[in-house]
């Protein structure tokens, strides 16, 4: 009677994310079999030129598999169970320079983590400029999140299940290099579509290599 109307991309969402817990089925994954926190020197050397520390590898729960050569980057469900994992590579038994398990798209991941509702989603490309983008979040008291896309796509499907994440009206930027302009619009436009406040920042880096003064700019 009011005029008062929700579109049905965003009701879809929301049954989805209202399905009953015993019709959810978690695809655990397995960690290499020696992984801990005994980061190598090669390692720490690596995250500190993005000025995150042994702490924060820590705290974001990322650990280190000598047999395999990588610093693995951990991904739970609500019971602490590892769902996906993704590694970056300084050993010699992978070829790739990251190598992963589990199913990325499906992980939400929020640097740092907070129950209560948040304001808005950033999304990146790479899980290190998540980390080093949470902290600056977090050292501003800002109700936003950083969350990695693991490359450049970001599906409707998983902006959808954000939608009960975040505060009305709800909000999501789309931080992507210069090189995929063109397709952190079309992301836009699809988040425009399910009600959501979208905005676009493109840069010729990725967060991760730019100082905690001109992050902290851009979300502002």
């Amino acid at each position: 009677g009011c005029g008062y109307h929700v579109g049905g991309d965003r009701m879809y969402a929301v049954r989805s994310l209202l399905q009953p817990v015993q019709d959810v089925k978690t695809n655990v994954v397995v960690l290499p079999y020696d992984v801990d926190t005994n980061y190598p020197q090669e390692a720490i050397n690596w995250v500190q030129q993005y000025d995150i520390t042994r702490s924060d590898l820590l705290k974001n729960r990322v650990l280190w598999s000598e047999s395999s050569g990588l610093l693995i980057f951990t991904f739970s469900d609500g019971e602490g169970r590892p769902v996906a994992w993704q590694g970056r590579n300084f050993g010699k038994k992978y070829r790739t320079k990251w190598f992963g398990r589990g199913i990325l798209e499906d992980t939400f991941v929020f640097f740092p983590g907070n129950p209560s509702r948040i304001e808005g989603i950033i999304f990146v490309e790479d899980i290190v400029s998540a980390i080093k983008l949470g902290k600056v979040i977090d050292e501003h008291g800002l109700s936003w999140r950083a969350m990695p896309i693991f490359g450049s796509h970001i599906s409707r499907k998983r902006m959808s299940r954000c939608l009960l994440l975040m505060q009305n009206p709800c909000k999501m930027m789309f931080w992507l290099d210069r090189d995929k302009a063109s397709e952190a619009i079309k992301f836009q436009r699809v988040a425009q579509s399910l009600g959501i406040n979208a905005y676009v920042t493109i840069t010729d880096q990725d967060p991760k290599e730019l100082s905690n003064g001109n992050l902290y700019t851009y979300i502002k």
